[in-house]
């Protein structure tokens, strides 16, 4: 009785390469990065006056204090503490810059 010897292909080297050309370890995400209006609003913070305009036609004025994913905060004058407003509420917003902070740029 003979025997035959079944040889399987190898698997090519580009599986093993392939993890360090991902910066996460190879499992396809992208670095997160901001853009567009996050951008902007991260930009700003602490430096500018915001109107936000809200869904229901109310306005909110007061500086910008921070912006994350979902929120902006902004310090009004009549609050003690920065309110808290969802983006998903706004209408629109408008950035006015200081003007001390954009002469010394």
């Amino acid at each position: 009785m003979s025997t035959t010897t079944l040889t399987l292909p190898q698997q090519s080297s580009n599986r093993q390469n392939f993890r360090g050309k991902w910066p996460n370890g190879g499992h396809g995400h992208r670095p997160k990065t901001q853009s567009g209006h996050q951008n902007d609003l991260t930009k700003h913070k602490g430096k500018a006056q915001i109107e936000i305009s809200l869904m229901s036609i109310e306005t909110i004025s007061g500086r910008l204090v921070g912006a994350d994913r979902y929120t902006i905060a902004v310090q009004t004058k009549s609050a003690n503490r920065p309110v808290v407003v969802f983006k998903h509420a706004i209408m629109s917003y408008f950035i006015t810059p200081d003007a001390e902070t954009t002469e010394n740029e």
